[in-house]
């Protein structure tokens, strides 16, 4: 048997996937987010708070939430199907799906309850702006 053999032998996909590997990436991209969201929230109460760094962490929650409405839409729309003729490995996958979109997202709220812990028990640093000269040189 030869390569050309086993290249001509090749099995192909019968159908191609629909919506799962859209889904898998965009839950990956809110796993990324959540984890970057964590070390946002690790620096609440050191030098690194700043003004900034809230809006950092503002910013942050919001597109999160984006993400996850977006996530949750097409999760609904691929296990909400009827069709009879769905294979097994078609529900399982969507099922799986589905855990790892909710492990991330029990994730995301353990972050922002230590979020909100960490915020109101530290003020931010003044914002690092760049020194003011002074009117007399030599003050």
């Amino acid at each position: 048997m030869s390569f050309q053999d086993l290249e001509g032998t090749s099995a192909r996909p019968l159908a191609p996937r629909s919506g799962s590997p859209d889904i898998a990436r965009s839950i990956f991209q809110l796993n990324t987010a959540v984890s970057g969201f964590w070390r946002l929230v690790d620096s609440i109460g050191t030098a690194k708070d700043t003004v900034e760094h809230r809006q950092k962490l503002v910013n942050a929650r919001q597109s999160i939430s984006k993400l996850v409405k977006d996530v949750s839409a097409k999760l609904k729309s691929l296990n909400n199907s009827t069709d009879p003729s769905l294979p097994l490995s078609k529900k399982l996958e969507g099922s799986k799906l589905a855990r790892d979109f909710q492990a991330v997202l029990l994730d995301f709220q353990k972050a922002q309850t230590l979020a909100t812990e960490r915020e109101a028990a530290y003020v931010p640093s003044p914002s690092k702006s760049r020194p003011t000269r002074s009117r007399f040189p030599y003050f």
